[in-house]
């Protein structure tokens, strides 16, 4: 369940096709990752990804994204949700930024 969410317009990128970043925070049960191969902290994540959306329909390129630990926690709390959304205040930039910056996309608005 995502705890905030938030579409930004962009430009298309030099290697994928999107007109909006996608940004979340959301709470993740952790465990092993099987893309990976390493295990997921439990805890608040914030993700950005790349999307092309086109009235009702959504497309994205799979692996385009990122996402980054927020607040590791043993358990999902109303207290840690706010510090979640605290950090994600200082952090939200640095994802977008990598982002753009893997991707060559411009942010429009």
């Amino acid at each position: 369940m995502d705890i905030f969410k938030e579409r930004i317009p962009c430009t298309n990128g030099e290697d994928v096709r999107c007109n909006t970043l996608e940004v979340k925070v959301y709470y993740d049960l952790g465990g092993y990752n099987y893309f990976t191969s390493q295990p997921k902290k439990r805890g608040y994540y914030v993700s950005v990804s790349p999307l092309e959306v086109n009235g009702n329909f959504v497309s994205y390129q799979g692996f385009s994204g990122t996402y980054m630990l927020l607040n590791e926690v043993k358990r999902q709390s109303k207290k840690g949700e706010e510090e979640a959304l605290k950090l994600f205040d200082e952090k939200k930039q640095i994802v977008i930024g990598y982002i753009c910056n893997k991707h060559g996309i411009k942010l429009t608005a």
